[in-house]
């Protein structure tokens, strides 16, 4: 453990860097999602929590509420996995999922030995406790390398503005006829904007998770205190204005909204569009009522830029004419949902294992649906078949933790690391919480994994009172404790 304001060690230094290397690394070799992208990470992470957990002089763990519930929630979750591949007797297991327990006594009588457990699927299912455990070691990772206001900003700032290179990329592979995913022609997704990803839905999730980012920079900028009259006056402050970081979030906040876009992802532009405005409506209700006017102009401007853009390269005739030819009854998506509601009830209470939806949904598939579903659509209804009440309970339980935990940090919280943290936190488990009711993107590894880096380091930043003469700014993590005396103040 170190003290406040004591220089990190070059183990500690090297962590916090694998973790910004990781966090760019992960949306490239298409989301992530082959099995060397995984082991990479899975490597890397590895590498970096050990690092960091040899640090003397640096890293250490966040001592407050929030940590020490999440941490009981996340050993939870990962028993529970393990849990759903132990064999189990037949008795016991036909008393906690009889269609589980069917299933097996079907395969037994094949002449194949059963597993007898409660996933369908064993081998996919430790695929699964392997990735969350892996999603475990980033959230421990970032919570423990990043401690301070300086740390936190640049993390946010490599999110943003890694989302800004995906942006420019998938724009301009589109808008240029190229199509070129992660370096070679694509052959899925052609005429819309997706990145280096394979899907566009989940290119328009990273560029919502960067603009969350973006944002909390935006608004936690430090306001003007120098007031020049007359005309040079104006000229500096307007030369100022052009060099500041804040336009440069402005700035990059117009690419990100032209990068979802050109997606043509509806959902993405909806979590995206309703994340931001209540995050910005947010920041003015809670510290500067005045400036509501201001608000309005740039909620204004993103409303603006969207409409032309979408004019400009894609037509608004085309996307009205597009929500008129869409019928619900006869949107693939909603046929699945309907497929959904039959596997649900068999595996309430227990679920039928991580990783085993697409096998399961193949035999309540109805002929009108076209491919293959590995995923549903739907997050809620996939954690509620593959883990039951107790996995779609977890993860409700974690989005309620840290969205409150960010709402009491903006609420408390006066330094502009801290509050940049908290409202790109709580923007992206908005956008996330949206977008997952229609849409896989917790199963994507890119987006699950800016998503634990976002949370770790929102819990990691807790409140402390300090003592006079302290820097909040080089504070090591802060921790939740009750407001004191006038002999301090709130950091």
């Amino acid at each position: 453990m170190s003290r406040a304001g004591a220089d990190p060690s070059w183990r500690d230094r090297l962590a916090y860097g694998l973790l910004l290397l990781l966090v760019i690394w992960l949306p490239w070799p298409w989301g992530s999602v082959g099995a060397l992208s995984q082991g990479v990470v899975l490597a890397l992470t590895g590498l970096a929590l050990l690092l960091s957990l040899l640090s003397r002089d640096g890293g250490r763990w966040p001592g407050g509420r929030a940590f020490r519930v999440a941490l009981v929630l996340w050993l939870l979750w990962l028993l529970w996995l393990t849990f759903s591949l132990v064999p189990l007797p037949q008795e016991l297991l036909a008393t906690l999922s009889p269609q589980a327990a069917a299933v097996h006594q079907g395969v037994a009588a094949l002449g194949v030995a059963p597993a007898r457990t409660l996933s369908l699927e064993p081998s996919a299912s430790r695929q699964y406790l392997l990735a969350s455990a892996g999603l475990f070691g980033l959230y421990l990772l970032a919570a423990r390398t990043v401690r301070d206001s300086r740390r936190r900003k640049l993390l946010l700032g490599v999110l943003a503005a890694s989302a800004g290179v995906q942006a420019f990329y998938g724009l301009g592979m589109t808008l240029s006829g190229a199509e070129i995913g992660f370096f070679q022609r694509k052959t899925y997704g052609l005429g819309w904007a997706t990145g280096s990803f394979v899907n566009r839905n989940h290119f328009a999730h990273l560029l919502a998770l960067g603009a969350a980012a973006a944002l909390g920079l935006l608004l936690s900028q430090a306001p003007e205190r120098q007031r020049l009259d007359g005309w040079r006056g104006g000229l500096l402050r307007f030369t100022g204005w052009l060099m500041s970081p804040a336009a440069v979030w402005r700035v990059l906040l117009l690419v990100l909204l032209s990068g979802v876009v050109l997606s043509q992802s509806r959902m993405g532009n909806v979590a995206m569009t309703v994340a931001l405005v209540i995050g910005v409506l947010l920041w003015v209700a809670l510290y500067d009522r005045a400036k509501l006017l201001t608000a309005l102009v740039l909620l204004g401007s993103f409303l603006i830029a969207d409409l032309w853009i979408v004019n400009r390269y894609y037509g608004l005739g085309k996307v009205v004419e597009r929500l008129e030819d869409t019928e619900l009854a006869t949107e693939q998506r909603s046929l699945v949902l309907q497929d959904l509601r039959p596997l649900i009830g068999p595996y309430l209470l227990t679920g039928s294992g991580g990783g085993s939806f697409q096998s399961l949904f193949m035999g309540a598939q109805r002929d009108e649906l076209d491919g293959l579903y590995d995923h549903a659509h739907n997050e809620y209804a996939e954690f509620l078949i593959e883990h039951g009440v107790p996995g779609l309970g977890w993860l409700l339980a974690m989005g309620a933790l840290h969205g409150l935990h960010a709402l009491r940090l903006l609420r408390q919280r006066r330094r502009s690391g801290a509050r940049a943290m908290a409202l790109a936190g709580l923007c992206a488990l908005m956008a996330a919480g949206l977008h997952a009711s229609t849409e896989f993107v917790l199963h994507i590894p890119a987006l699950r994994g800016w998503l634990a880096v976002l949370m770790g380091a929102l819990v990691a930043t807790g409140f402390r009172t300090l003592r006079p003469g302290s820097d909040p700014e080089t504070i090591g993590h802060n921790v939740d404790e009750a407001k004191s005396s006038s002999t301090s103040q709130v950091a």
